[in-house]
């Protein structure tokens, strides 16, 4: 009787494995072109305010506490495949400059944890994120934008931040 359990338990992961397919992150993601250098079009830079507000009340005792902040933002343009543009908006804390000095156009690179990209797909990209890769970029998983940028671009371009230290 044993025997019949495992046999149907077996055959049940095998057939989860064979409905999605054996994938991994990085085989579903390869069709969206976020991998590789993207030349980069930069447009003026902004701020948003984020905040946040959380409190306790219980019979009309209670505490709450709020924080606000700002943040600068980078919207720039991308093309993942021939004649499709995407617009993406990034905070400047999640920004490496690397400098280049054989970059004539400054390059954007997407850099996601690569444990997460060679694991096997389970959950976690929903069928959004494929269709608005900026999804992608808010995911935990994500790590930073790489611009490669040269130095004599970097001085003449007024939208990418000057505080910026570039790091070879």
């Amino acid at each position: 009787m044993k025997k019949w359990y495992a046999c149907a338990l077996l055959i049940v992961i095998m057939a989860a494995i064979n409905i999605t397919g054996c994938a991994t992150h990085r085989e579903l993601l390869e069709p969206t072109g976020v991998f590789g250098e993207h030349y980069l079009r930069v447009f003026p830079s902004e701020s948003s305010i984020n905040g946040s507000f959380e409190g306790g009340f219980f019979f009309g005792c209670g505490s709450a506490s709020g924080k606000v902040s700002t943040e600068k933002s980078i919207r720039f343009t991308w093309s993942p495949k021939p004649d499709v543009y995407v617009v993406t908006l990034i905070p400047e804390k999640k920004i490496r400059m690397v400098r280049d000095s054989t970059k004539i156009v400054p390059t954007v690179e997407f850099k996601f944890r690569e444990y997460w990209l060679d694991s096997w797909l389970l959950a976690g990209i929903s069928s959004d994120m494929l269709e608005n890769v900026n999804l992608l970029f808010d995911d935990e998983n994500f790590q930073v934008f790489i611009v490669r940028i040269s130095p004599e671009t970097l001085k003449r371009e007024t939208c990418l931040p000057q505080t910026f230290s570039p790091q070879t």
